[in-house]
């Protein structure tokens, strides 16, 4: 009865993690997991750790400070939980761990399809932030993966539910919107190919291509299918009949249900941000005048003061995503700094006659050369409150006449407002968000204190003195590297790469070995690594516990 319960507790720890806003069930099954534990295993990598605390210590002795203190304590007690799962966990638990972190996935995929559908926006899960919920989904892929070589001799029911986890888990990191976690993902899974290249044989690699190959066209013939045939209308989901995705609803813009049924999206200033925007862009070929027209009504404004009026913002990119015009009253900016003064500055929907329907039509002329794609945003142009209901939304050749609805979403539609991120990736100073300038920042902060730092837990104090030397300052220094440096100066920081570098190459031989489940851990210690050079992942409880749970699966 005790090993049920213990194996249940360590099979709900990956769900618990991810709930970040309380910690009391993950501590919880964390206890019930140790103290149902009747074996006990030897430590080891005590040494690095030892002089990674030790090393954080000092910074706090030459730089006392309550957070110093408390950040410390943090550590000591995060340390004496971690080594109590370790010596606690034993062979078999792989099994029971992969099965809840597939569960965990499944219903991470769930809610990032829910949320992404009703927000348009990227999922967060149950954390806080996106970045912290694509972290997560890449600790609790390891998870899922360690114990898949565990399940061979299980029912077949037990090792579907395994392997339907994987493709789930993914799922949910690619609706995170994370460009940190998909880099991240992205070296893990090299790692990951390389490792599998060194032992399968060739016969097994060609016919993991192949399966792939399928599953690829499958899929796109599967999604071709749900969007139905061709119109003359270059938007999907013109009219809203299917939620609002791929466009994005932002401020206090919201779909309402129309009293003859169909959708429409109700455009409501609630905070600074974009009404409503097509995420991702229009791709355009070689159409020469196009007409952007949509169903309009306004509601007016209910007390004194000027209604919320809107702009149609409609930009040419070219193929790197990089603005190349936009379009105002009278045409075409010159180029993407131009002012849009010099061509009218931006069209506005009309706010009369107040509680009727109409449709507004804006020409828009010849592309500039080298247009790849359109983006279309109804953005804030001034007052406040609601303008009102849009619908019908329509990009066809000029002359198309009457509107024409749209694409249906199709397989892929989800996935718009990710790729729409990812694709700025192709700019990487534009994609960092102002991470660079507080990397640099961080480094003449450190150069200022190279021994040992300002002291644990002042970085997001520093960031907020100093973030005015910068042009877009953030609330801190988006590195987990910068911040061990800034806080701890080179001690911190060394004793830092020595602790992973020691974890790193006892992963590394336990693969060598062909140990269980140690080359899914090796593959997301790296993955999580790389995104902590964008965002200091590592240092949040939920992700470094559950990629704990894997590696402690792996060792056991």
């Amino acid at each position: 009865m005790a090993g049920r319960v213990r194996a249940a507790a360590l099979a709900l720890l990956p769900a618990a993690l991810q709930v970040s806003a309380s910690h009391l069930p993950a501590a919880a099954l964390a206890v019930l997991f140790v103290a149902l534990s009747t074996e006990r295993r030897a430590l080891r990598l005590t040494l690095p750790v030892v002089g990674f605390l030790v090393a954080g210590g000092l910074s706090v002795l030459v730089n006392p400070s309550a957070a110093g203190l408390t950040a410390w304590a943090f550590w000591l007690l995060g340390v004496v939980a971690l080594v109590a799962v370790y010596v606690s966990s034993r062979p078999g638990d792989a099994r029971p761990l992969a099965l809840g972190a597939a569960a965990a996935n499944l219903a991470a995929a769930a809610l990032a399809l829910l949320q992404v559908a009703d927000e348009g926006s990227q999922a967060r899960l149950l954390s806080f932030h996106p970045n912290l919920a694509a972290a997560w989904c890449l600790a609790s892929l390891g998870a899922n993966l360690a114990g898949w070589r565990a399940m061979r001799e299980r029912p077949l029911l037990l090792r579907g539910s395994v392997a339907v986890g994987v493709p789930a888990g993914f799922v949910a990191l690619a609706l995170t919107g994370s460009r940190s976690g998909i880099l991240g993902a992205t070296a893990g899974l090299v790692v990951l190919l390389f490792v599998a290249l060194l032992r399968l044989r060739g016969r097994a690699v060609a016919l993991g291509v192949l399966t792939l190959l399928v599953l690829g066209v499958g899929s796109w013939q599967v999604d071709a299918y749900m969007r139905g045939p061709v119109t003359p209308n270059l938007l999907t989901n013109s009219g809203f009949e299917h939620g609002t995705l791929p466009w994005v609803a932002g401020s206090g813009s919201q779909r309402v249900v129309l009293p003859g049924g169909g959708g429409s999206v109700r455009l409501e200033r609630d905070e600074p941000g974009t009404l409503l925007r097509y995420a991702g862009g229009v791709p355009v070929g070689g159409e020469s005048d196009l007409e952007l027209s949509l169903s309009v009504r306004p509601e007016g404004q209910e007390g004194a003061g000027p209604g919320l009026a809107v702009s149609v913002a409609v930009d040419a990119l070219d193929a790197d995503g990089a603005v190349l015009s936009r379009l105002g009253v009278e045409g075409w900016t010159e180029s993407a700094s131009a002012s849009l003064t010099t061509v009218g500055n931006r069209p506005a929907l009309p706010t009369e006659p107040v509680g009727e329907w109409q449709r507004y039509t804006l020409p828009i002329p010849a592309l500039p050369t080298g247009t790849a794609r359109l983006t279309v945003e109804l953005q804030i142009r001034g007052g406040g409150g609601a303008y009102g209901l849009v619908d019908d939304i329509m990009l066809a050749p000029a002359g198309t006449g009457d509107y024409v609805a749209g694409g249906r979403p199709g397989l892929f539609t989800p996935l718009a407002p990710s790729l729409a991120r990812l694709s700025v990736l192709r700019r990487p100073f534009e994609a960092s968000g102002g991470r660079v300038a507080m990397w640099f920042l961080g480094l003449d902060l450190a150069a200022a204190r190279p021994v040992l730092g300002y002291g644990l837990g002042s970085g997001h104090a520093l960031a907020d003195e100093h973030g005015w030397r910068v042009r877009t300052p953030l609330e801190h220094f988006h590195s987990l590297y910068v911040q061990l440096l800034v806080e701890g100066g080179a001690v911190l920081f060394a004793a830092f790469l020595v602790m992973v570098g020691a974890f790193l190459a006892h992963v590394a031989r336990s693969v060598a070995r062909g140990r269980q489940g140690a080359s899914p851990v090796l593959a997301v210690a790296v993955a999580l690594l790389v995104q902590s050079v964008f965002d200091p992942v590592l240092s949040f409880v939920p992700v470094l516990c559950c990629y704990w749970l894997a590696f402690c699966a792996s060792e056991a």
